[in-house]
Order: C-alpha cells, then structure tokens, then sequence
C-alpha cells in the first residue's frame, strides 16, 4: 500500500463527514471505526524432505528460517458496545473488529519440497476478527465530544483465516486458521471527530501456511513438507469514527 493509497483512503473517510451530516444515526454506527493498519510481523519458516527407496532412504528437517515481511498493510473495520458504565467517563465495553492484512515474504530458503536454496517469494492475506473486551476511558466511553482525549485498553481473542500464494510455484496451498489471545491500547482525541491510535499485539503462533506434499512411481517415494508459522504479530492503525460527531457534547452526570 502506498502513500497515495494512504491519502485517498483518508481523504474519502474526511469527505464522508459532511455528506452525512443531516443523517440520523443509529447506535451501532456512532461506534463505527474505520482504519489503516501498519504490520511489522516476523515468521518461521520449517520445511521437511523425505525419500525413501533403491536402498537409499533420507529424511531430513531443516533449520527453522526467521523471515520478516518485506511489505505489509491492512484496513481494519468495527465497533464495540457498552456493556456497563463504570464512572463519569469510563466504560466497560465488547469490541469488535474486523482486519484484512496484507503480508508479502521474500527471502531464500532451504528447502521447499524437493528443491534447496529455495527462494520463497509470496503474499499472505490474513482476514481476523479479534473479539474482546475494553476499559474505555474519555469521550469514546460515554459518547461526549466535550473530553478532548480518550484511551482504552484491551485484551480478547484474535481468530484468523490466513491464505498464502507462491510467486512462480505451481502448487496449490490451502487455507490456514488459528486463534490466539490479543492485548491492544489506543490512545485518542477529539477533533471534529474521533481520532484514535491503536496497538495490537497477536500473543503466540499464527498459521500461515501449512503444505504438503508426496509423490512416487512404486520403486521410489518422496516428498516433503514447508510451513510458515507467525511468532510476532503486531499491528499500528490509525482508526476516524467518522460518525463520532453526533455524539453529545454534556449530559447531566458529566460536565466539561
């Protein structure tokens, strides 16, 4: 994704202010947020060979390869909902949200099935829906745009259906799914709309890819298996509630 991407995406989300201005909105959209994901994840590569036949049987695992994602972007879309009011401006809320990241890898390998010194050029695309719950606190927990600033943090769960293709491979690689737990902050301030930054780290190992593969004529088998497995999954984004301005600007129990 690249900067003009990045401005056109922000753009349309500042344009959509005005064009909804005389709208009545319902509950579930004045919590609506729409984001911009930047991605700095690091995965393991491990592949396996095996041969067997003619009197001359191999089997051999090769040493994990860490790799880092060359280029990666996500949007990310959702909302939460207020399950208890814990004071004049803090709430205990159930979030909900939806992330399309994309992961692009390059890098040589060893091994991909039959093949050494392999050069692993490929993209991941990760659909997640982390599900948790937030402490919310400032003008996003109780729906006033008199608090200038607001923050919340977070822990849930992160279930994701990940799909990965090989550049020049002709192979077909099927769909991977994990869940794991999630922790995330958001610090935030009200300019005309809500604004908000948030930190999300994916505890533990997300499956990427998970390939196999085995072939023989009678007299000799063969085959082998790659896997690309996330161990660090940390995502930035810049979230606009862009119907954040119809909130109140006081109510009786809070007065800025």
């Amino acid at each position: 994704m690249n900067k003009l991407q990045l401005k056109a995406f922000l753009l349309c989300a500042v344009l959509s202010v005005p064009l909804v201005s005389s709208a009545r909105v319902p509950g579930i959209l004045s919590h609506l947020q729409l984001g911009y994901s930047f991605l700095s994840n690091k995965a393991d590569y491990t592949s396996t060979y095996y041969s067997k036949g003619l009197g001359h049987d191999i089997d051999t695992t090769y040493k994990p390869f860490e790799m880092k994602t060359n280029a990666s972007w996500g949007f990310t879309a959702g909302t939460y909902f207020r399950l208890k009011r814990m004071g004049n401006a803090s709430s205990l809320c159930l979030t909900v949200d939806y992330m399309y990241n994309m992961m692009t890898w390059k890098s040589k390998v060893d091994g991909f099935a039959f093949e050494n010194d392999f050069l692993l050029d490929g993209a991941t695309v990760q659909m997640a829906l982390p599900i948790g719950l937030d402490i919310k606190l400032g003008a996003h927990a109780v729906d006033l745009r008199t608090p200038r600033f607001c923050a919340a943090f977070g822990a849930g769960v992160y279930p994701s259906y990940a799909l990965t293709t090989l550049t020049g491979v002709p192979v077909t690689i099927d769909p991977t799914f994990a869940v794991t737990p999630y922790v995330k902050a958001e610090v935030g301030i009200f300019a005309g709309i809500c604004v908000k930054v948030r930190a999300m780290y994916a505890i533990g190992d997300l499956a990427y890819m998970d390939y196999k593969h085995d072939e023989g004529d009678g007299n000799i088998q063969a085959g082998g298996t790659a896997k690309l497995t996330g161990k660090s999954n940390f995502a930035i984004s810049l979230l606009l509630m862009p119907f954040s301005y119809k909130w109140s600007t006081e109510n009786w129990w809070n007065s800025y």
